[in-house]
C-alpha cells in the first residue's frame, strides 16, 4: 500500500525534528571560537617585530598631561567626534559626544618618562588598555581597540602624545609599533599613529593626510582659581588719549560762582586672556571675580613702561572685564553771565602680557595649570581741560 503524500511529509518532518534534538543535545560539539568571526581583535606577538629604540619622552609634554593623572576624559578628535569603545577586543570608533557615557571616557596610567610604557591609556567602561591589533586573517592591518581582560601582554599598549606643530592637539602614536616607508628612494622608520578613512579608524604612517589631532576632554568643570601676569616680554602695543567725562555749566548770576568738585569716572575695560596650549581643552565656570596683580603703566619724559603691580579686580566671564574707576579733583571757577566747560582726558594703553593660570576641578578636585597671552588696556595721567565764555547775550 503506497503512503499518502500527506504521510511522507509528516515522516521526513519528524526525522528532521529528532535528529536536530540530538544534535543540540551533544555536548562535545562546542561553538565556534573564531575570534575574527565575533570581531575580535588580537594582540600583536613582539617576537615578529624588530627591536628598535623607543623615542625619547618629552619632559614638557609629559609635565603636562601627568596634570590628567587621576581623571577621566574625552578623546576629541573634530567637528564634536570622539574616541569610544565598543566592548573588549573591539576596534575603536568616532562618535559624537555624548556626556557622561562611560564607553567615552579614558583615562592614563602613568610611569616615569624612562620607563618602557610611560604612557598607557586605559577605558573607564572596561577598565582594560588601549592598544594596537590585528584581525588572524590580516596580521599586517593595525587597529586600536580595547584590551580583553587578562591578558597581560604591554607590547603594543604604549602610546606617544606628540604635540602637533601649532600646539593645539595631539598624534597618538604607537610606541612600540614602527614600519618602514620608502621616502625619496630611501627608507625611513615611522611609528603608527591613529588615522581615520570614511569614519574608520586604524593605524598608519601620519606622514599621509587621514591622520588625526586629538584635544584630551576631562569630564569635569573647572573654577579659575588663580591667574598672574608677568612684565617679561610683555608689550605696550599702542597708547592714545581718550576723553572719559565732560560737562557743561551756566553762571546766570551777576557774582563769580566758586566751587571745588571730586569728578569720578567708571568705564568698563574689556580684556581677553588667550591660551597659547589647547590640547587640554577645559570647560570652564564663568563669571569669576578674582584680584589679581595688574602691572600699571607709567609714563616719564614721553616714554611707556610697566611699573609697580596693583591689585585689581577683574572678572572673567564670558566677556572678560575690570571696572576702572578714575577720580580728578576740579575747581570751577565760573565768572559772572558765564559759560563753563570741562574735558577730562586720559591715556589708554594696550598692553600684552603672558600670563599663568590655575584650574581646579568642580568633582575632581585636581588642578590644570594652562598659560597664554593677556591683551586688554591700563590707563595713566588723566588731565582736565577747562574752558570759560562769557553768554554773548548779556
Amino acid at each position: 500500500m503506497k503512503l499518502s503524500i500527506y504521510y511522507i511529509k509528516l515522516l521526513i518532518f519528524i526525522l528532521l525534528t529528532t535528529s536536530m534534538l540530538l544534535s543540540c543535545s551533544r555536548q562535545d560539539i562546542k561553538p565556534t571560537d573564531n575570534p575574527e568571526d565575533r570581531g575580535i581583535l588580537l594582540e600583536l606577538d613582539s617576537a615578529k617585530f624588530p627591536v628598535v629604540k623607543k623615542d625619547t619622552i618629552v619632559k614638557s609634554v609629559y609635565d603636562i598631561l601627568y596634570q590628567l593623572d587621576g581623571m577621566q576624559f574625552y578623546i576629541q578628535a573634530h567637528d564634536n567626534l570622539v574616541l569610544q569603545s565598543y566592548g573588549q577586543g573591539k576596534n575603536l570608533l568616532l562618535e559624537p559626544i555624548a556626556p557622561d557615557d562611560d564607553s567615552q571616557l579614558f583615562y592614563f596610567k602613568f610611569s616615569p618618562p624612562s620607563s618602557d610604557n610611560p604612557y598607557m591609556l586605559y577605558s573607564v567602561k572596561e577598565n582594560t588598555a588601549i592598544g594596537i591589533g590585528a584581525y588572524a586573517k590580516s596580521p599586517d592591518q593595525y587597529f586600536p581597540f580595547t584590551q580583553r581582560t587578562g591578558r597581560p601582554s604591554s607590547f603594543g599598549f604604549s602610546w606617544i602624545p606628540v604635540l602637533n606643530p601649532e600646539r593645539t592637539a595631539y598624534y597618538l602614536d604607537s610606541r612600540d609599533v614602527s614600519g618602514t616607508a620608502m621616502i625619496d628612494g630611501k627608507p625611513k622608520p615611522f611609528n603608527y599613529s591613529i588615522k581615520a578613512e570614511y569614519g574608520r579608524l586604524f593605524m598608519g604612517n601620519r606622514d599621509f593626510m587621514q591622520f588625526l589631532n586629538f584635544v584630551f576632554v576631562p569630564n569635569d568643570e573647572f573654577i579659575l582659581e588663580s591667574i598672574q601676569l608677568d612684565t617679561t616680554g610683555g608689550k605696550i602695543t599702542n597708547s592714545r588719549i581718550i576723553r572719559i567725562d565732560y560737562g557743561l555749566r551756566f553762571n546766570n548770576r551777576s557774582t563769580e560762582f566758586r566751587e571745588n568738585v571730586l569728578l569720578r569716572d567708571t568705564l568698563k575695560s574689556e580684556f581677553s586672556i588667550q591660551e597659547t596650549f589647547r590640547g587640554i581643552s577645559l570647560k570652564k565656570n564663568e563669571n569669576v571675580e578674582l584680584e589679581t596683580d595688574l602691572p600699571r603703566v607709567s609714563s616719564s619724559a614721553g616714554v611707556n613702561s610697566f611699573g609697580k603691580k596693583e591689585k585689581i579686580k577683574m572678572n572673567y566671564g564670558t566677556k572678560p572685564y575690570r571696572t576702572v574707576v578714575t577720580t580728578y579733583p576740579m575747581e570751577i571757577v565760573i565768572p559772572a553771565y558765564s559759560w563753563f566747560s570741562y574735558d577730562l582726558w586720559i591715556v589708554q594703553h594696550a598692553v600684552e602680557l603672558k600670563y599663568k593660570a590655575v584650574y581646579r576641578g568642580v568633582k575632581s578636585g585636581k588642578s590644570i595649570n594652562v598659560s597664554g597671552v593677556y591683551s586688554g588696556y591700563d590707563f595713566s595721567n588723566p588731565y582736565l581741560e577747562v574752558f570759560t565764555r562769557p553768554n554773548k547775550t548779556n
